[in-house]
């Protein structure tokens, strides 16, 4: 009788014993069931709202793009970084704008060795024209033509591979490709230019002397910020000249205030007083003096020697920062910087 008590006695701890594991064990799975539950929906949550912030900076980008599609550099070799290894103002302008979260691309409409009518005519400003009649027929050859400016003196575009702002172009109504022909002799100027037809028509169209070539250039940056810089690369033969032709530009933005305008980077302050007064009177802070600003203070991680100090101290970008006559990386990448605080100070960007 006692054995069957003490089995009778242990069988039912034993049975208590898995009662309560049993019981134990299925709250902690319910526990845990309902913890993995409550994490999946803050997951969930968090996604949707991610999901909604991602949608509410698009539609913000969007709206801003819609009024301001980018920003637009237009220039010589100084814009297209000549010498930078790489580098040039305009990239290093992309990367502080994408730093600072804002959504405008940046067009590198730089072209090394083109002048200041030669950039002016690409945007437009100062417009390029054909100079001899000739006729644009069906047969598909390429037709040798003769460019200028719209006031009659040389111009040399397309003598690079790259040619932004220019093809396609319309000569017309025809919607064309023009190209450059150089020389080994002069690769800097045009030996030939040659039109090439760009519709199927087979209709002849007559082309009279003094028409008008309309660039790529002059239609589709009218809403972009606008930067300039011109001056560096011959062009003109006085500063007022240099003036005039930056106010064509100005002008040619159909009253938008969006626009900067960099100074020459080349010469001295005795080079250039005359110049930078009269640009700072008629642009205010639209006009950069970024020759005197860079040589205002030294460039972090640079090493100025003696030389370069004194070069500076005339208003001359110092060797430290240049390089060949242009700019070597370090001097694009200040200048990038330059012109990011003008355009915040400006207030000219949005986020």
């Amino acid at each position: 009788m006692n054995k069957n008590y003490i089995y009778m006695a242990i069988t039912g701890i034993l049975i208590i014993i898995f009662i309560v594991m049993y019981v134990g064990f299925g709250k902690e799975n319910k526990f845990e069931d309902a913890e993995f539950e409550k994490r999946v929906e803050e997951y969930s949550q968090r996604l949707k709202e991610e999901k909604a912030r991602a949608e509410e900076e698009k539609a913000r980008a969007d709206e801003i793009l819609a009024e301001t599609p980018g920003i637009a550099c237009w220039g010589d070799g100084f814009t297209y970084g000549t010498y930078g290894d790489g580098t040039s103002y305009p990239n290093k302008l992309g990367e502080l704008l994408e730093e600072e979260g804002y959504p405008y691309e940046v067009s590198n409409m730089g072209v090394y060795g083109e002048d200041s009518r030669t950039v002016l005519g690409r945007c437009g400003a100062l417009p390029f024209v054909v100079k001899s009649d000739f006729t644009i027929d069906g047969n598909g050859e390429l037709i040798k033509i003769d460019i200028v400016s719209a006031d009659g003196n040389e111009v040399n575009p397309c003598i690079q591979d790259y040619n932004p702002g220019f093809n396609p172009c319309v000569v017309e109504g025809v919607k064309c490709t023009i190209y450059g022909e150089t020389t080994s002799e002069n690769i800097y100027k045009a030996n030939a230019y040659y039109l090439s037809r760009g519709d199927n028509s087979t209709e002849s169209v007559e082309v009279k002397a003094g028409t008008q070539i309309i660039t790529s250039g002059s239609r589709d940056y009218k809403k972009h910020i606008n930067i300039l810089q011109i001056g560096d690369g011959g062009g003109y033969s006085t500063d007022t000249e240099l003036i005039e032709q930056t106010e064509r530009f100005v002008n040619s933005l159909d009253g938008s205030q969006k626009y900067i305008i960099i100074g020459r980077l080349t010469g001295d302050d005795a080079d250039n007083e005359a110049y930078d007064k009269a640009m700072e009177a008629k642009y205010g802070n639209h006009y950069i003096n970024a020759r005197k600003i860079m040589c205002g203070y030294e460039v972090e991680n640079v090493v100025y020697s003696e030389v370069d100090k004194a070069e500076a101290e005339k208003g001359s970008i110092p060797e430290c920062l240049a390089k060949n006559g242009y700019l070597n990386e370090a001097g694009y990448n200040e200048l990038g910087k330059i012109v990011f605080s003008r355009l915040e100070e400006l207030e000219l960007l949005n986020k």
